[in-house]
C-alpha cells in the first residue's frame, strides 16, 4: 500500500534549485534510506514529507490523508533538547506539545526502558553522551505511537556502537509495524536494513531500488561503498 508519493518535484529555495523533477513512493511497512554526501537535499527532501516545507513545483502526495502528520514521528538532524532539563522533563515537554494521551509517567518510562536510557532520565541532558541524546531524541518522536519515524542523519557523528544500537532499533521499530524513513552518508548502513534506497545528486535522484538492484547495475564494481564512491566521484 502506498504511503507518501512525489509526483514531479521541484523544490527552489529563493532563486536556487534544490530539488528537480523529484518522483519516488514510499509503500507501507518499508524502510527507505535517502543517501548522498552533505548538503545533497536529503534534509530538504524530509522536510516536504513532514510538511515543513512545501514543493514551489510538483506534489506531495499522501495516500492515507485523515490526520495524516498525527501519524508522524520526526527525529530532527540537530539534537532538539533542552540541556537544563532532565531527560525526563524534556519528554514531559514533547509529550505535552503532541498531545499524547495516556498515562504521561508510564509512557515516557516505557520508552525510556526500551531505549535503554529509563536510568539516565532522572539526569540533566547536559550529562549525556552524544548517543544518549539521541535516543532522547528519538523517544521525543515516539510518543505518539507514530505510524511512520522519519529520521534525519541519526546515526551522524556516533561511534560504531551506537550507530549499530540505532540501526537495530530501526529494525525492531519496523518489526513492529512501523514505516522507518531516513537519511545518511553511511551508505554501509543500508546494507541490511533498507528495502529501498534513493540516492541523490546534483539535485536528481540517480537511483531508487533495492541494495541488490544497486550491486546488479554495476557488476564491474565489488563492494557497494565502491559503488557509492563512484557516483559521487
Amino acid at each position: 500500500m502506498q504511503l507518501i508519493e512525489f509526483k514531479s518535484l521541484h523544490k527552489k529555495f529563493k532563486e536556487d534549485l534544490i530539488l528537480e523533477n523529484i518522483n519516488f513512493s514510499i509503500n507501507k511497512g518499508e524502510i527507505v534510506g535517502i543517501i548522498g554526501p552533505n548538503g545533497i537535499g536529503k534534509s530538504t527532501t524530509l522536510s516536504l514529507i513532514t510538511g515543513l516545507s512545501k514543493a514551489s513545483e510538483g506534489q506531495v502526495i499522501y495516500y492515507d490523508e485523515k490526520d495524516f502528520k498525527k501519524k508522524l514521528g520526526y527525529v530532527p538532524q540537530s539534537n532538539a533538547l533542552y540541556d537544563n532539563l532532565t531527560g525526563f522533563d524534556n519528554l514531559s515537554f514533547y509529550y505535552d506539545i503532541l498531545g499524547v494521551k495516556g498515562n504521561k509517567k508510564e509512557i515516557i518510562n516505557k520508552i525510556g526502558k526500551y531505549l535503554d536510557i529509563e536510568k539516565h532520565l532522572d539526569k540533566k541532558v547536559s550529562k549525556y553522551s552524544g548517543g544518549m541524546k539521541r535516543k532522547l531524541d528519538i523517544a521525543a518522536a515516539l510518543l505518539n505511537n507514530p505510524e511512520i519515524l522519519i529520521m534525519d542523519e541519526p546515526t551522524a557523528g556516533l561511534d560504531i556502537v551506537t550507530r549499530n544500537s540505532i540501526a537495530s532499533l530501526i529494525k525492531d521499530l519496523n518489526k513492529e509495524g512501523k514505516t522507518v524513513i531516513f537519511t545518511s552518508h553511511y551508505v554501509s548502513e543500508m546494507k541490511n536494513l533498507c528495502d529501498k534506497i534513493i540516492l541523490l545528486k546534483d539535485k536528481k535522484i540517480i537511483f531508487q531500488g533495492s541494495i541488490k538492484e544497486l550491486n546488479n547495475e554495476y557488476p564491474e564494481i565489488k563492494s557497494i561503498e565502491e559503488i557509492y564512491l563512484y557516483l559521487y566521484s
